[in-house]
């Protein structure tokens, strides 16, 4: 597993946050399918190093987007991304075929995304219904 995200760190444009390290060394090369009752992870997927290339031969995704890393998918049509630029910085999910048009901001960190309530429900809405339509994302 060292190997693996040796070769991320290596071609990476951004530092990792300790926290993607850590998750990586657990899912990197699979998937996360989160089933706690009133979290909202659907299936999410951690790339290795071949299939960050692949995705960026797809797009062009390091020419476009220097400060950000894409790290893994829905196993669909939405692509996970950590973006280190100031203020900015976080983790966003996007689709794949217009990630620069609808970018969203779902946590500060890959640990916020995970345990906090706050942010599962903007996940959850953002996730199901494309924006933050606020309640409990029903």
């Amino acid at each position: 597993m060292e190997d693996k995200l040796n070769l991320i760190r290596e071609h990476s444009p951004v530092p990792l946050p300790e926290d993607y390290r850590e998750i990586f060394r657990r899912f990197g090369g699979g998937g996360i399918e989160d089933r706690r009752p009133n979290y909202a992870i659907p299936s999410m997927t951690f790339w290795k190093w071949d299939d960050i290339k692949e995705f960026d031969a797809t797009v062009n995704f390091f020419e476009d987007c220097p400060h950000a890393l894409p790290f893994g998918d829905d196993i669909g049509d939405i692509v996970y991304l950590y973006v280190s630029d100031g203020d900015d910085s976080g983790i966003y999910m996007a689709y794949k075929s217009d990630f620069f048009e609808e970018m969203q901001k779902l946590a500060g960190s890959l640990t916020e995304l995970f345990t906090d309530t706050e942010t599962q429900l903007l996940f959850r809405n953002y996730y199901r219904f494309g924006c933050d339509k606020g309640g409990d994302g029903r």
